[in-house]
């Protein structure tokens, strides 16, 4: 682990200047990589979800269609129901 170093000394010597620095830069960088990385992940997932959504979106309307086919025959046989009914009853 890096040793504190009192600040008078760290003014009065340009090569810890620099070490220190160099230290900051190395670990601004690093966290800049740990950023970019998270950013990468975060875009897959969102490129993800979007797929999941546009499959869902597929599926919501089979399923309408297929509400509609069904109601559709639900009125057919309704009618027919109706038709029945209405038939004369044999003797």
């Amino acid at each position: 682990m890096e040793e504190p170093v009192e600040l008078g000394e760290m003014n009065s010597n340009p090569a810890l200047i620099q070490l220190h620095l160099q230290t900051q830069l190395t670990q601004l960088q690093n966290q800049l990589t740990q950023l970019q990385t998270k950013l990468t992940q975060l875009r897959t997932q969102l490129t993800q979800l979007q797929t999941q959504l546009t499959q869902l979106k597929t599926q919501l309307t089979h399923l309408k269609t297929q509400l509609n086919q069904l109601k559709t025959q639900l009125t057919q046989l309704k009618t027919q129901l109706n038709q029945l009914k209405t038939l004369p009853t044999p003797p």
